[in-house]
């Protein structure tokens, strides 16, 4: 159908060349371009790219071209687009701005991963930025290293302009000197980066660079040379988080007697992070040591939990079980009825994880009753539908349906139909969710759509197309366009080397990019058709977070389709971060626990700090955050408050929550937007770290 795509894309760039909103337009314009490359029509989408208004979205339409043009498979073309970067031939009198330098960046990525390092040099050597131009030669170093030229190697690294950015530089390519076993290249790699560490003069800045090559020499299997490393860094909280990295059965007990040198108020949130780490490290008899140490009911269940977890992901099933068997037995210490509901789904989960049918059974039953038990009806509304979702997700079909329509029956409120009806479809109970439809429509368009998706994803064609029949004349067309979005075979993506954050491009994403250069995590400037476009497999086997800026109507353009590839992409481990706007479509779409309200204000708030999170872990009881018409947030069961709006016990600013195995963060005020590391920078590192791999 390559002929009906091109015309249709056609339609949609004359289409929106009529917009009277320039930023709009040329958001617009970037996707189109992405699309015409799709369709082998570069030439085309250059031409677009030259009408663009502003000169950032021009620029990024030419960097999304050439890495669209790579995607692809051409590897010329994409070369040749690199050549034609905005750096490469502005024109000397043209005066540079700092955001130049960072799609000069990008273009710079391109070429590395085209293997064209000579390209890539001529890019770095027009920027100016320090940060920016770090970052660049990073890449290049890292690639150098690889292709086995130690010495240039190491004399590009040693280029890097910015202390705190070559501490990162010589970590990344110390990793690849440990896995390729180059004792004496590694051996000057990190007299390297302990040179470069000694020089950056913010102890908070300079432990966290050395907790990233921690990190990187660890996993490069440079456990020694990690340890090292560790020795050098002061903060006792940051000491302990580097050795949950290199945690052993051996040094356990050490780490846990280094909690005795953290402040008071940070030992209970370190524990945890020990009893987890302890999980990923495979040490089952040491998370339950170090459970020991943590607070009994919630907070020892949720450490056991997690450390369970991650044991399954292992394959250590065994070890998994007996995990989850003392979860379960804290789980009846857990006071409040709403914790104990979200204590029994999570079980229900794990246990299907681990193919105890019966269990997930007894599980989901258990929280169902609990769920009964919750007098105020706003609480039961929201934690109902998450026991639904998670038999939905079990396969425990009969249960879906009998839940649902005993709560249909005792004559719930339109916003809890709406939710439940879905699952219905999602539970593979066809005939009953559209037989509950033919009695009483459901209220909202989105339910609407997302229950003709569902019902046309499972097969049900007819049925979904019966169903769009009846709906109103403006919704037709786009639930006639979720029919076809839910039949289309996506191919299966191929896996990647390092997987990326991804941030929208609707939005304010320009303070997202220094913040991800200074943890030293790939980044893409994400196309917001792409949860629809490339589908769950692809959102699980490019990113590690999905990161929705503030700025703009990000449900709009996730769609329908999207927001169920999000969901299955969230549900199975992917992690999501929204700010202000973005936290809409965490909290609109029931991917968290929690309700919003649009409330318009702007100026600096003193947000609480709430010491019950890892988010919050190592921060002052006061951070103070803007917030820039940010929605204001009511936490339900299941989600963890983080941060309290200038003390008002009804209003969260900062909420965290797991939506099934993944982890989901939702901010109503700016903590981003700079690459320091006071408080509200920290808070955003923290978030940033759980929300990718569940610790800060």
């Amino acid at each position: 159908m390559k002929a009906e795509a091109k015309a249709a894309l056609d339609e949609c760039a004359v289409l929106n060349s009529r917009s009277r909103l320039p930023a709009v337009r040329d958001e617009i314009a970037v996707e189109l371009c992405r699309g015409f490359t799709l369709l082998a029509r570069p030439e085309k989408a250059r031409s677009l790219a030259n009408k663009i208004t502003f000169r950032n979205y021009a620029t990024i339409a030419r960097y999304v071209i050439a890495r669209t043009i790579l995607e692809t498979g051409n590897l010329a073309e994409a070369e040749q687009s690199v050549m034609n970067a905005p750096a490469l031939t502005r024109s000397p009198e043209t005066k540079t701005i700092r955001t130049d330098d960072l799609w000069t960046r990008a273009f710079v990525s391109v070429a590395v991963r085209m293997n064209k390092l000579d390209l890539a040099r001529r890019l770095i050597g027009t920027m100016r930025y320090e940060p920016w131009k770090s970052a660049a030669i990073g890449d290049v170093s890292e690639a150098l290293a690889r292709s086995g030229e130690a010495e240039e190697t190491l004399r590009t690294a040693a280029g890097v302009p910015d202390a705190y950015m070559a501490v990162l530089a010589f970590a990344r390519v110390a990793a690849v000197f440990c896995e390729q076993d180059a004792s004496e290249p590694l051996a000057r790699a990190v007299a390297s980066l302990q040179r470069a560490a000694s020089k950056v003069t913010d102890d908070t800045a300079r432990d966290f660079a050395l907790r990233i090559a921690v990190k990187k020499l660890s996993a490069a299997g440079g456990t020694d040379t990690a340890a090292e490393i560790a020795e050098d860094i002061k903060a006792p909280c940051s000491r302990v988080l580097a050795n949950c990295v290199l945690l052993t059965p051996e040094t356990l007990d050490s780490v846990l007697k280094q909690l005795g040198r953290c402040p008071e108020g940070e030992r209970p949130l370190l524990v945890e992070a020990v009893t987890i780490s302890c999980g990923s490290k495979g040490m089952a008899p040491g998370a339950l040591k170090a459970a020991e140490h943590v607070e009994p009911g919630w907070k020892r269940f949720r450490a056991l939990w997690t450390a369970a977890y991650r044991l399954a992901c292992a394959g250590a099933k065994s070890d998994a079980a007996d995990l989850l068997a003392a979860a379960a037995e804290t789980a009846n210490d857990i006071k409040e009825a709403g914790r104990r509901c979200c204590a029994l789904i999570r079980m229900a989960l794990l246990y299907h994880r681990l193919g105890s049918c019966d269990a997930v059974e007894k599980n989901l039953v258990a929280a169902h009753k609990e769920a009964a038990r919750l007098a105020q009806p706003e609480l039961a509304a929201s934690v109902l539908p998450q026991v639904v979702e998670a038999a939905a997700v079990t396969g425990e079909r009969n249960l879906v349906k009998s839940m649902v329509l005993d709560a249909i029956k005792a004559e719930s409120s339109s916003t809890l139909r709406n939710r439940l009806v879905p699952m219905l479809a999602l539970a593979e109970n066809h005939e009953a969710a559209l037989a509950e439809c033919s009695r009483e429509q459901l209220s909202e368009d989105f339910a609407r759509r997302v229950l003709v998706y569902r019902l046309a994803r499972s097969g049900q064609v007819a049925g979904a197309l019966e169903y769009a029949e009846r709906l109103k004349t403006s919704e037709r067309a786009e639930a006639f366009s979720d029919i076809a979005l839910a039949q289309i075979q996506r191919p299966t993506p191929d896996p990647c080397a390092r997987k990326m954050v991804g941030v929208s491009l609707h939005g304010s994403w320009g303070s997202w990019f220094p913040r991800l250069e200074r943890m030293g995590l790939a980044w893409e400037l994400m196309p917001f058709s792409m949860p629809y476009e490339t589908g769950t497999k692809g959102l699980k086997a490019k990113y590690s977070m999905l990161a929705y800026p503030g700025t703009g109507g990000h449900m709009a353009h996730v769609s329908v389709a999207g927001a169920e590839h999000m969901r299955e992409y969230l549900y199975s481990g992917g992690g999501l971060f929204g700010i202000c706007a973005g936290q809409f479509l965490a909290t609109r779409r029931d991917f968290t626990p929690c309700d919003s309200i649009y409330m318009r204000g702007q100026g600096p708030h003193q947000v609480q700090m709430r010491k019950n999170h890892l988010v919050a872990l190592d921060l002052p009881p006061v951070v103070v955050i803007p917030r820039r018409n940010g929605g204001i947030l009511i936490p339900r069961p299941g989600c963890e408050v983080v941060g309290w709006y200038d003390k008002i016990d009804r209003y969260a600013a900062l909420v965290a929550a797991r939506y099934g195995f993944g982890r989901v963060v939702a901010f109503s005020p700016h903590p981003e937007g700079s690459s320091d590391f006071v408080p509200r920078d920290r808070l955003c590192i923290h978030a940033t770290n759980w929300t990718i791999g569940g610790l800060p």
